[in-house]
Formats: structure tokens, sequence, C-alpha cells
């Protein structure tokens, strides 16, 4: 599998809410000054996400907690959905979006965390 410089993010320590750590998610290629961010920072499901200036608001925190089989789920601390891969397929160009998580597994809702 080839995985392409924007593939790859660093998970950044940010503060503890509800217990839990919380992450900053920043792509690679940027200078750190920019976020993993919910778009209008809203609870609406469907919403997707996007790369934004860095300005530690709630919507750029996000939770990580095992799913098993080596594979995690990514959730916005802020109300606990699940980052899902929209419409699940092997394909390019999927967008990244928040929806509700079912109590069973969903693939699109599961991510491959390596170290790089």
């Amino acid at each position: 599998m080839r995985v392409e410089w924007n593939q790859h993010f660093v998970f950044r320590k940010a503060e503890v809410i509800n217990n839990r750590q919380a992450w900053w998610i920043h792509p690679r290629y940027t200078d750190m000054q920019r976020c993993l961010d919910v778009t209008n920072g809203t609870s609406n499901g469907g919403e997707q996400l996007q790369i934004w200036s860095c300005h530690s608001g709630w919507q750029q925190q996000f939770h990580v907690e095992e799913a098993g089989n080596g594979r995690f789920r990514i959730k916005p601390s802020y109300n606990g959905w699940c980052l899902t891969a929209n419409y699940p397929t092997t394909g390019d160009l999927v967008p990244i979006r928040q929806y509700q998580c079912p109590n069973w597994s969903w693939s699109s809702q599961e991510f491959l965390l390596q170290r790089a």
C-alpha cells in the first residue's frame, strides 16, 4: 500500500476533557499551525471535516478510543460522534464527516493508526 504525504497526521496532546485525553490532529505536511477541524463547529450529523488554522477551540479536539483489531475510533471531544469515511469505499476523494456512533462495529468509522 502506498501512503501519500498528505495522509500523515501528527497527534498532539490537548487538554483532558471528561477525564479523557483529548488530541489535536495536525497534517504532517504543515508547520503544526493547521488542525483537523469540524466545519462550523457544529454537532450536525454529516458535517464534513476540514484543515483549519489552529485556535485551540473545542471543534479541534478529539478523543481516540480502541475499536479492536488494531483499529481506532476518532471522536470530536465535544459531542462524542464518530469520524466517518462517508460512503464506505476503497476509492479516492472520500470525505470524512461526523455521524453518531452505532452500538456495533462499523468499518467506515474505524481507522488504522501507525507510527510513521
